[in-house]
């Protein structure tokens, strides 16, 4: 399963970069975005989609690689607590 999950990954960003690629082809319009009241500036669709994944995958691996610490670290307290109580 470990070795299966990097593949994934690259597959799920593969897809979502041939079809940011597909959308820019034909939505040539620009667009804008408004959020917490506050508008972009007009921007193509596919450039829009390419930082939201850009900015969700920096983020995704962010988590992953926070919750890996926390594990290792949770992992070396039960250890250390369990030979304390070997002795």
């Amino acid at each position: 399963m470990k070795r299966l999950l990097p593949l994934l990954t690259c597959l799920n960003l593969g897809i979502w970069v041939i079809t940011i690629a597909h959308l820019s082809v034909q939505n040539a319009t620009l667009v804008s975005l408004k959020f917490v009241g506050r508008e972009t500036i007009e921007m193509p669709i596919g450039v829009i989609l390419g930082i939201s994944v850009g900015i969700g995958a920096i983020a995704g691996s962010c988590l992953e690689l926070f919750s890996n610490i926390q594990k290792r670290e949770t992992e070396t307290v039960e250890r250390q607590s369990t030979q304390e109580g070997e002795w």
